[in-house]
């Protein structure tokens, strides 16, 4: 059930299930974007060394398939959309308290059951994501396989640029994914378990028993803190970022301070300027 908390302006628009198919095809290029990046350095540790064989083809074609998800992201949410009557009688059936919604164009609802091309959307999605970051992990063990072969033959710091790159890289990857990850299975459990009849309540009203259930609303507001955080960790984990990050902050810090303290001339000064 997406309402109109999550959808912006431009909603009001070209309406909200339409905001929802954008909003998914710009996000779902972030995929290919991060594979990417493991790619470009797998292949720079591949032209340090003359004895490892390129994947470069290989890469290409997992590249070409992650630059598959967004279209058919966008194409199977919109195949997903139920008609006003169907939706009208799904939220009389199981959210009687929110039929009045059936008529606003910021809300949509969606239902396997009615069309079961949500669950195509969902299965895909997951597997598109599951193969090209499988696939990416062994490029990550790869590249690091091959730095570590030919440590004795670079040196120290460039040896150290390379570790930390993947390892900023994979940071990137794995702590912000907790935002997308949490939302996705506490609502995939409370679906398959026909636990839906506990959300919408406020929080401050439901027992502790049933705060995983609130979980699946408010988790889904982690979303907009996915790019956020992959943000900080690339400037945390990279000793020019972060070095700028703390000279431009201790800058304001010390203008601030400067700023505030009162400039106090002795009265002999005064004396001697009159």
């Amino acid at each position: 059930m997406i309402a109109g908390h999550n959808l912006s302006y431009i909603g009001t628009i070209i309406g909200g299930q339409m905001t929802m198919v954008v909003w998914a095809f710009f996000f779902c290029f972030e995929l290919p974007a991060l594979f990417n990046c493991f790619m470009y350095r797998h292949e720079a540790a591949i032209g340090i060394s003359n004895t490892t064989n390129s994947l470069r083809y290989p890469n290409l074609f997992v590249l070409f398939v992650a630059h598959l998800l967004p279209p058919f992201t966008a194409v199977t949410l919109q195949l997903s959309l139920l008609t006003y009557d169907q939706k009208y009688n799904l939220l009389k059936s199981k959210y009687p308290s929110c039929i009045n919604f059936a008529n606003d164009t910021l809300f949509e609802i969606y239902d396997w059951n009615v069309n079961p091309w949500i669950a195509i959307s969902g299965i895909g999605i997951l597997t598109f994501v599951l193969v090209v970051a499988a696939y990416g992990f062994g490029i990550v063990f790869h590249t690091m396989h091959i730095l570590h072969k030919l440590r004795v033959h670079m040196s120290v710091e460039t040896f150290k640029m390379h570790k930390n790159a993947l390892i900023s890289l994979s940071m990137q990857c794995l702590i912000p994914s907790i935002f997308l990850i949490v939302p996705i299975c506490t609502v995939f459990i409370i679906i398959v378990n026909n636990m839906t009849e506990f959300q919408g309540f406020p929080f401050f009203r439901i027992p502790m028993r049933n705060v995983f259930l609130e979980l699946s609303n408010c988790s889904f507001f982690g979303f907009t803190s996915h790019s956020c955080v992959s943000t900080i960790i690339m400037i945390t984990t990279n000793a020019r970022y972060s070095t700028t990050v703390k000279h431009k902050i201790s800058q304001v810090v010390c203008q601030g301070k400067s700023s505030s303290v009162p400039v106090i001339i002795p009265l002999s000064m005064t004396n001697v300027q009159n």
